[in-house]
């Protein structure tokens, strides 16, 4: 696992940095969703987005995951795409497998609208709603 790796090379180069600089960067070993992480990547990988800058080309898109945060997990839950009840390194996994149904080559576009649903605070039409316990 990518992320698994990046902590440990991370860590390696400094093994005494503090426990606050270790909180912020996710271990998936330890079950962290790895947001702050996948979304960098996310921000350095894609291209032809107004969000994301696209500078970086070591791995392809197709492998982003999805960087939960509770407004993604939120909708998502609502929309039946995750069961699971944790914002964990499975649950990641679960939703990005889910979109990547929708789209093999590009599945974390999906965190744009995701995020901006519960950000905003969007009311989802009824017959859209899966999970009516995480309805807002």
């Amino acid at each position: 696992n990518i992320m698994e790796l990046f902590h440990t090379k991370f860590f390696d180069m400094d093994a005494e940095s503090p426990s606050r600089t270790r909180r912020h960067v996710g271990d998936a070993r330890k079950g962290s969703s790895c947001k702050r992480l996948w979304l960098y990547l996310r921000w350095c990988l894609r291209k032809n987005s107004v969000v994301d800058i696209g500078i970086m080309d070591f791995m392809p898109i197709s492998e982003l995951m999805i960087p939960l945060d509770v407004h993604v997990a939120r909708y998502a839950r609502l929309l039946g795409l995750i069961g699971r009840p944790s914002n964990d390194w499975k649950a990641v996994m679960e939703l990005t497998n889910r979109l990547r149904i929708v789209d093999p080559v590009d599945p974390g576009k999906y965190d744009y609208a995701l995020f901006g649903l519960g950000v905003l605070q969007i009311t989802v039409p009824e017959y859209l709603i899966v999970n009516r316990a995480f309805a807002p």
